[in-house]
């Protein structure tokens, strides 16, 4: 009667083992599949904002650039064209 109530436990451990085994390999792959998504969407925000940083830049020279040459002339620089 105690070796069938160790047989018993015994088969109650493997059970609950595969099912560790099981879940973890399941973990192992979601964790894996919310890795690759989470890259992935990192990789859209950086372009994103790689875009967003370029338009400030055009944003600003659109700003600047049509006073600039009269503001360098106010401070007494002087350009000359060379003739080819």
């Amino acid at each position: 009667k105690v070796w069938a109530m160790f047989q018993e436990t015994d088969r109650k451990f493997q059970t609950v083992a595969q099912q560790m085994r099981e879940s973890s390999e399941k973990t192992e792959r979601f964790m894996q599949k919310l890795s690759a998504e989470t890259n992935r969407k990192m990789q859209e925000t950086n372009e994103q904002l790689g875009r967003l940083d370029n338009r400030f830049g055009e944003l600003a020279e659109h700003l600047v650039a049509p006073g600039i040459f009269g503001e360098i002339q106010r401070l007494g620089v002087c350009f000359y064209q060379m003739q080819p």
